[in-house]
């Protein structure tokens, strides 16, 4: 083999060397199968208009269950108001797709096939020191359908982790409600809500920078002592006359 036959040889080994050194390219985590995991929680059924739709397990959520409400709370950040849940299946029935209720077969969860993802689904109004919530059906209507059902916490409650225990009676709420106003998509105005004593912490949006500490002034120096008076001079005493 020849000189250059060598040279040549080794410069492919270090190409191909260089070649295997590299990082394989990122593997993308496996698609969760969302209708196999909820139906380890609850059951698919079929109900008409909608399709196939999904039933939370009572014995898991509760007879009481109510979404945006029962197993959570809400949480201020750069997306508005969002509905932290404290059930694993929450990531997806609490920020895609619908809720509604229907005759006697309680809340049904409406995948939204276009899975759109939302800080919470739900229709927020305000009045007289109150917010309150209502979860947004889907778009699809049937006579079944029912009007959802509002939750009014006064905003000092907001950030409640168990909303239902300071929700308002049926008869208060009612009050609170006829003269609300509606609200934005993000919800209730988060300094609003900090200003009435309603959050454990300072929003990101609201995050104010540190101040710095007050400086002293520097207390003024001692004044100097004065020298003391030289001692007087003793003068001679007087000599007597004889």
């Amino acid at each position: 083999m020849t000189a250059l036959s060598k040279a040549a040889l080794g410069v492919g080994v270090a190409v191909l060397l260089a070649s295997c050194a590299k990082e394989p390219p990122p593997v993308e985590p496996p698609r969760v199968d969302v209708r196999a995991e909820l139906r380890k929680h609850g059951e698919w059924i079929v109900v008409a208009p909608w399709g196939k739709v999904w039933h939370p397990h009572a014995t898991e959520v509760g007879q009481a269950f109510m979404p945006y409400v029962t197993g959570g709370g809400w949480v201020y950040g750069k997306d508005g108001w969002v509905f932290e849940s404290k059930w694993y299946w929450g990531q997806w029935v609490f920020h895609t797709g619908r809720w509604f209720s229907a005759d006697d077969l309680g809340w049904l969860w409406w995948p939204d096939p276009a899975e759109t993802w939302g800080p919470a689904w739900v229709e927020w109004r305000t009045g007289d020191g109150h917010v309150g919530w209502a979860p947004l059906p889907p778009e699809v209507r049937g006579a079944r359908h029912e009007t959802p059902p509002w939750t009014w916490v006064k905003l000092r409650y907001m950030s409640a982790r168990e909303a239902e225990k300071f929700a308002l009676k049926a008869p208060d709420a009612a009050k609170v409600h006829a003269h609300a106003q509606p609200l934005p998509a993000t919800g209730p105005d988060a300094q609003a809500v900090q200003a009435a004593g309603g959050m454990d912490r300072d929003p990101p949006s609201l995050e104010l920078p540190a101040e710095a500490p007050p400086v002293e002034a520097a207390p003024e120096p001692a004044p100097e002592p004065e020298p003391a008076p030289p001692p007087a001079k003793k003068g001679k005493k007087p000599k007597k006359r004889k």
